[in-house]
C-alpha cells in the first residue's frame, strides 16, 4: 500500500498486540498490525468474533466520512481526533478506556471494532489527545457557540 502525503504516524508498545497508524493530510486514517479487540477499526458491524491482523497499511472506511488530524495508538485501543475538534475510539473498552458508556459492569469484554464518537466530549472542542495503555488525555476548549 503506498499512502502519500503522511501528516501524523503512532506505533502502541507491547510485548503482543503491536499496531501503528497514520494520517495523511487529506485526513484519511491508515492502520496496520495486531487487530486485536478491533483497534484496527477495520469492523462493519460489532462482534464477538477477533478481526485479523493487517500486515501493510489498510485505510479505516469508518473515518471515511470526517479529517483525521491526529491518531494515537493506545496500547490496545486507538482513539483519533478529527478536524472539528471531535474525538473517536475503538478497540478494547476494558475499564471504561474508550470513554464509552456501555463499558459500564463489562470490565475485560467492552470493545468496539470501529471508531465511535466519544458523546461526553462533544460538548467541548478537543486540540489535542494522548494515550497511554490504560487511559486518554484530552486538551480542551470550549465550543465557538457555547
Amino acid at each position: 500500500t503506498n499512502i502519500d502525503n503522511v501528516s501524523s504516524v503512532s506505533c502502541s508498545r507491547g510485548i503482543k498486540y503491536q499496531h501503528t497508524a497514520c494520517t495523511t493530510t487529506d485526513g484519511a486514517l491508515f492502520t496496520w498490525g495486531s487487530g486485536y479487540k478491533g483497534k484496527l477499526g477495520h469492523q462493519k458491524s460489532w462482534s464477538h468474533g477477533e478481526p485479523g491482523d493487517e500486515k501493510v497499511p489498510r485505510r479505516v472506511d469508518a473515518a471515511n466520512s470526517v479529517r483525521v488530524v491526529k491518531v494515537v495508538a493506545g496500547g490496545i485501543y486507538t482513539v483519533i481526533l478529527t478536524e472539528g475538534g471531535l474525538v473517536w475510539s475503538f478497540g478494547c473498552g476494558s475499564d471504561g478506556r474508550l470513554g464509552h458508556p456501555e463499558c459500564k459492569g463489562h470490565r475485560y469484554l467492552y470493545k468496539e471494532g470501529f471508531p465511535r464518537v466519544i458523546d461526553t466530549l462533544t460538548k467541548v472542542k478537543v486540540v489535542d489527545v494522548a494515550c497511554s495503555y490504560y487511559h486518554s488525555v484530552c486538551c480542551c476548549d470550549r465550543r465557538e457557540n457555547e
